[in-house]
């Protein structure tokens, strides 16, 4: 009989009921403002300046957008003190966090020779197609 009520209390224990509120966009966005400025507030200013980027939330998960390898090098170290910080904040043990990489800059073809600089700034400025034909110029010269 004692070993039932053993098992019993065992039991109760590890059964612990956490109640997992719904989280609004808003409420996961001041979570993240408020750990950007306690980052700040320790003289963490990159970390401060990549937790302000745009998020996606997608619940129970939020997405963060960074333009280079080394920032997700730098959010992964702080990664579990963020989302415990989060959890904690709006009371929802289950928020994940993701991590996007996305390229900003356009891949443009390096212009090396005068020619190749010629035809791309004729292309942005027409008038200077026209001046260089008036002036005769040579722009390989």
């Amino acid at each position: 009989m004692a070993e039932q009520s053993e098992e019993l209390s065992e039991n109760q224990v590890n059964q612990v009921d956490i109640e997992i509120k719904p989280v609004e966009p808003d409420q996961v966005k001041q979570a993240l403002t408020n750990f950007a400025e306690k980052m700040r507030n320790e003289g963490k200013t990159q970390i401060y300046t990549l937790l302000n980027q745009p998020f996606q939330w997608n619940e129970p998960q939020f997405i963060l957008t960074l333009t280079h390898p080394v920032h997700e090098d730098i959010i992964n170290e702080i990664r579990q003190d963020l989302l415990q910080f989060i959890r904690d904040e709006v009371s929802n043990p289950t928020i994940q966090l993701s991590i996007e990489l996305k390229d900003d800059t356009p891949q443009q073809r390096k212009l090396y020779t005068n020619s190749e600089k010629f035809e791309y700034l004729s292309q942005k400025y027409p008038l200077l197609k026209e001046l260089q034909e008036r002036l005769g110029l040579d722009p390989d010269f």
